[in-house]
């Protein structure tokens, strides 16, 4: 049994554990600097407008960051470190502070693909998340979570790199009939029902779905970083939104109904029929088809990530050299309508006229072997789609492109 079954056979949404020794090594190892550059770039991409998950809390009470002009609050480059950071933020005054930054994988690729080579196994046993998977990273000298005791939909690994991690645990069943439990800070007289774990760096905490936790430290400075399985049905969600984006575009030709008639019974219901008419046309178009395909191919391609990082730049291709595809990926293709096949790599898609070409390619940049690029136009033949495939895989990050030296 490998050890990503033996994990999943004893604890996967069956209970909490200490991950360490060998069993840690199923999971990827961060160092804080790494975790330290990829936490600022999602810190100021934040400060820039963008939907950025961060969350500054202290004293028990949220910050608003960027409306309230304290994005100076963030981690900068120019704190050069976690323990930088924190220093500057305690002579500042800030002696119970919480930072809390989600998806800050999107800006380190390396960490990302680190990340990914851990959860291959994982998936290979359980499936990739039909919801989502996501990053967070906490730091701070708080005592306790600043939302207090709380559960969420997901099987979690969380991972110290500086200080000591503990988390405390209630069983969802006891929760139910303490409904003063849910958010308090205050569990005190709830600690003989509660279990915890606790870790130090190179350990990692693993709890089930259906878990409420609480984070507890004695206001030492700490940094965690950790990653979520989402469990429920993002992609069900995902189609109804769409859905209802594109429903409300369209215009309706509904009449006003006059105020004086009367709908008798059994008389037809124009207005609700041609309402249903028009919601059923849409979901049943080939563009919203096209759509939620789109979006499918995607999710899966990155493993339920719903964040990845953005393509990267173009790069020329030269006939002397090898297309190597990264063994943790998969490249995936169907064609999604008449006249349109997708094809996704890395979270990333693009769309292409149909062309049986495009899938022999794909099937054989799948098997894993490098492939020559000149030997790949001469089975494929050299064309714009072939030319444009490759271009794609290669700045989805999916694949590598090595010069092959004479």
């Amino acid at each position: 049994m490998s050890c990503w079954s033996s994990f999943v056979e004893e604890f996967w949404e069956k209970k909490s554990t200490l991950l360490a020794s060998e069993r840690a090594f199923l999971l990827p190892t961060i160092e804080p600097s790494e975790l330290f550059r990829a936490t600022v770039a999602c810190g100021c991409d934040f400060c820039r407008g963008a939907q950025q998950k961060v969350r500054l809390y202290v004293d028990g009470a949220e910050i608003d960051i960027v409306g309230g002009a304290h994005q100076e609050l963030l981690p900068q480059y120019g704190d050069l470190s976690f323990d930088g950071y924190n220093r500057r933020m305690v002579l500042q005054g800030f002696q119970d502070y919480a930072l809390i930054i989600a998806d800050w994988h999107q800006f380190d690729r390396a960490l990302w693909e680190r990340i990914l080579v851990s959860l291959e196994g994982l998936a290979e046993c359980v499936g990739i998340s039909g919801s989502r998977m996501d990053t967070q990273v906490f730091l701070g000298t708080y005592k306790v979570t600043p939302f207090g005791v709380h559960a969420d939909p997901t099987g979690a690994f969380h991972f110290p790199v500086i200080g000591t991690k503990t988390m405390r645990f209630w069983q969802n069943s006891f929760v139910v009939n303490t409904p003063e439990l849910a958010r308090t800070h205050r569990y005190e007289r709830f600690f003989q029902e509660s279990s915890t774990v606790q870790a130090q760096p190179g350990e990692v905490i693993y709890w089930p779905s259906d878990l409420w936790h609480v984070g507890e430290s004695d206001g030492a400075f700490s940094v965690t970083w950790g990653f979520g399985y989402w469990l429920g049905n993002c992609l069900r969600r995902l189609a109804v939104s769409k859905s209802l984006r594109e429903f409300e575009k369209i215009e309706s030709q509904a009449a006003n109904i006059a105020p004086n008639s009367i709908i008798n019974a059994g008389r037809t219901l124009g207005p609700v029929d041609d309402l249903l008419q028009d919601l059923l046309g849409n979901i049943s178009s080939e563009s919203f088809r096209q759509s939620v395909a789109r979006s499918w191919l995607e999710h899966y391609s990155a493993y339920g990530f719903l964040r990845v990082p953005p393509l990267l730049d173009v790069v020329p291709l030269d006939e002397c050299s090898v297309l190597r595809k990264k063994p943790v990926f998969r490249i995936l293709a169907a064609q999604t309508g008449p006249d349109a096949i997708c094809v996704a790599s890395a979270g990333h898609s693009c769309m292409l006229p149909p062309s049986k070409i495009v899938f022999a390619m794909i099937e054989r940049l799948n098997q894993g072997t490098p492939v020559p690029l000149k030997e790949l136009y001469q089975s494929c033949g050299k064309q714009g789609t072939i030319t444009q495939v490759i271009a794609f895989c290669l700045r989805s990050g999916a694949v590598d492109l090595e010069r092959i030296h004479p």
